[in-house]
C-alpha cells in the first residue's frame, strides 16, 4: 500500500539518494539548506507498506509564480508501482493549493523514464540546454495550471 507524507526531512532524502543508482551527484545537507533558505519548499516521501520508497523535492526557485521540482526518484525495488506518478500528482495538488501557477521540471536525456512520465502527465518541453554529451542535455518542461 502506498502512502505519501508531505512532511519529509532532508535527512530522509539524503538517505534515499544514496540508494538511487542513477544519481551520480551526491547532494549534501547544505545544498538543500541553501536552495530552501527563505523560500517555500516541499519534501514528499513515498512509503510502500511503511518503508520509504521514493521522494519528490521542490521549492520556489524563481519567485515568479512557478514551483520548481528539483529532485524526484523511486528506489529500484519499488519502481513500476506508479509511485512516481503519485508523487508528481501530489506535488501538483500542493502547488495549486499554495497558489503556484505552474510547475517547472528539469531532467536529462539519460533519464527517459522521467521524461516519459512528465510528457504523459501533460508537461510541455519549453527549453533544451545542450551539453557536449547529448545524454547530459537538460530538458526543461512546465505544466501550467
Amino acid at each position: 500500500m502506498l502512502t505519501i507524507s508531505p512532511n519529509g526531512l532532508i535527512t530522509e532524502v539524503l538517505d534515499l539518494i544514496l540508494q538511487i543508482p542513477e544519481f551520480e551527484d551526491i547532494h549534501q545537507q547544505k545544498d538543500f539548506e541553501k536552495r530552501f533558505s527563505g523560500k517555500k519548499y516541499l519534501i514528499l516521501i513515498a512509503y510502500w507498506n511503511g518503508r520509504r520508497a521514493g521522494f519528490n523535492v521542490g521549492y520556489d526557485r524563481f519567485g515568479d509564480g512557478s514551483f520548481y521540482c528539483w529532485l524526484q526518484a523511486v528506489l529500484p525495488e519499488y519502481r513500476r508501482k506508479y509511485i512516481a506518478d503519485r508523487l508528481t500528482r501530489e506535488l501538483e495538488i500542493w502547488a495549486k493549493e499554495k497558489g503556484f501557477r505552474k510547475i517547472i521540471v528539469k531532467t536529462r536525456n539519460k533519464f527517459p523514464n522521467m521524461l516519459h512520465l512528465l510528457l504523459k502527465n501533460n508537461y510541455s518541453i519549453f527549453e533544451i540546454e545542450k551539453k557536449d554529451n547529448i545524454r547530459e542535455n537538460r530538458i526543461v518542461l512546465e505544466k501550467v495550471f
